[in-house]
């Protein structure tokens, strides 16, 4: 099992770190924007963890003799969510480096050009001004974007989690 989830964790971390990379000059070519970021995001966390399924399937029919249990489905699916976590969240401190290293002005840039495209008054552009400075300082700490960073992808993995187990159980 630890080969297993160690080895579909790796491979689920770097194709999401991958993905997430190679969608960075879409959005600096402004094909990807800040309203439709969230979509090409998640899709491409479903594509690199829809290896959880793969994973478990794996585990019950080559190493299992055939039989999973819930829980045991669930826990790979965990493990390997957790793995792949740490494998996106690394590329995206590389990424923070080097395809991405304009990603605070643009995201900063974007977050302000929807509160007036949305028509906010100079009260509440001040305010989000005050927003993205504040946002700016925490996101420079490594401590705080890392973790923050991991829970963009941890809700996607345990959902996947849940349902593979959910199919994949056979007693």
């Amino acid at each position: 099992m630890k080969k297993i989830v160690l080895t579909y964790g790796l491979l689920s971390g770097a194709i999401s770190g991958l993905l997430m990379a190679c969608t960075m000059p879409l959005w600096k070519k402004g094909i990807i924007t800040m309203h439709n970021s969230m979509v090409f995001g998640y899709a491409t966390m479903v594509v690199a963890l829809s290896l959880i399924f793969f994973a478990v399937k794996n585990f019950r029919d080559r190493h299992n003799a055939g039989v999973v249990s819930f829980g045991k489905a669930l826990g790979i699916g965990l493990l390997l969510t957790l793995i792949a976590a740490v494998g996106y969240a690394v590329a995206w401190e590389i990424s923070l480096k080097t395809v991405a290293s304009d990603f605070m002005s643009m995201y900063s840039d974007g977050y302000l050009q929807q509160a007036i495209d949305s028509g906010a008054d100079e009260k509440r552009l001040t305010e989000v001004k005050k927003e993205i400075e504040d946002f700016k300082v925490m996101y420079a700490n490594p401590l705080i974007r890392f973790p923050m960073t991991m829970m963009e992808i941890i809700p996607v993995g345990v959902l996947i989690s849940l349902i593979s187990a959910l199919i994949l159980r056979r007693k």
